[in-house]
Parts: structure tokens; C-alpha cells; sequence
């Protein structure tokens, strides 16, 4: 599952959200914080981008620190969780604000991405072990 070795730290940060990779075993970490304005979205898919041209392939979605997720964002999640898995790649979502999660119980999202409630269970799923 692993891409091209990549040898230099990234950090890209924007209002909401900042992109870390490597963060460990080639995984990069996404954490969103408060609310990421619509504004932003297109500079947050070039992000995900660059990281998947560097090799990227696993990908967690830290969200301990998000306001709310909002459709928006959710949307853009799926829509590069499309991508990752064309590339052999894997995107798990790690402490979904409350009200988020309620608010997509109907659209069934566990049954498309993996949500766990503890980085630790993410980056144990993400290196291939068991949660």
C-alpha cells in the first residue's frame, strides 16, 4: 500500500485545516480545526494532491479539533476517498465531532470510510494491524 519513499517533512496549513506528511510509516495526517471556510476548499484539494504526487497513499483524517464537518467538507472527504482507493490507497476519519456523525447516521458513511474514535486505532488500522 505504500507509494514512493518520501524523505522531507510537509506541513501545509490553511484557515481550518493543516496537512502533515510524513507523519509516520509515510501516512499523512489531515487535522481540521474549527470550521474550514468554502473559500479554502480548492486550496485544501490542491494539498491532498501534492500529497498524493509525493506517494501518499494512507491518509488520516483528524477531526478531534473540527467545529462541525460540514457537507461541504464530508463531500470532499468522499470525493478524494474515490481517488485514494483508485491508487490502492486507504482515508480513516478519526473523532468525528458528535453532531457530524449524528447528522450522517442516515447516509450510512461507516459503510464507505473507516471512523474511529482514537488516533492510536486509526494508526493501527492504517499500518495494517487490527483496531
Amino acid at each position: 500500500m505504500r507509494g514512493t519513499p518520501i524523505r522531507d517533512r510537509a506541513a501545509i496549513s490553511l484557515p481550518g485545516m493543516r496537512f502533515e506528511f510524513p507523519y509516520e510509516d509515510d501516512i499523512a495526517v489531515i487535522s481540521v480545526v474549527g470550521r474550514v471556510p468554502r473559500e479554502q476548499i480548492g486550496e485544501a484539494e490542491k494539498a491532498f494532491l501534492g500529497l498524493l504526487k509525493q506517494g501518499c497513499r494512507r491518509f488520516l483524517a483528524d477531526c478531534s479539533r473540527a467545529e462541525h464537518l460540514s457537507s461541504t467538507g464530508v463531500g470532499l472527504l468522499m470525493y478524494h476517498l474515490k481517488t485514494i482507493r483508485e491508487v490502492g490507497g486507504r482515508l480513516v476519519i478519526v473523532n468525528l465531532p458528535a453532531s457530524t456523525r449524528r447528522s450522517l447516521e442516515p447516509m450510512r458513511l461507516e459503510a464507505f470510510v473507516t471512523v474511529c474514535e482514537t488516533r492510536e486505532q486509526a494508526l493501527r488500522i492504517l499500518r495494517g494491524g487490527s483496531p
